[in-house]
């Protein structure tokens, strides 16, 4: 007799390919995280330099929590002194 669908996903090569698709998943999923999380990393620090444009505040003190990680990652946060 032949082998119906319930007999070939039983067998130890569908089961090691349904391990390999599950794995390929699950990083998918994880790349698809962390490009998310950089994507709103970017975005915050855009808005936040883009606020310091607006405002003319770059000189004094970052208005804001967001505007002082924006300087912190881009290099301005440390002050020089003449």
């Amino acid at each position: 007799m032949g082998m119906g669908p319930a007999d070939a996903a039983a067998t130890p090569r569908y089961e090691v390919l349904e391990a390999t698709v599950a794995t390929f998943v699950v990083i998918a999923i994880a790349l698809a995280v962390a490009a998310a999380v950089l994507f709103g990393a970017f975005v915050a620090i855009c808005r936040a330099i883009s606020r310091e444009d607006r405002l003319g505040t770059l000189a004094g003190r970052a208005p804001s929590m967001t505007c002082r990680g924006a300087r912190h990652m881009t290099g301005f946060h440390r002050t020089r002194r003449f």
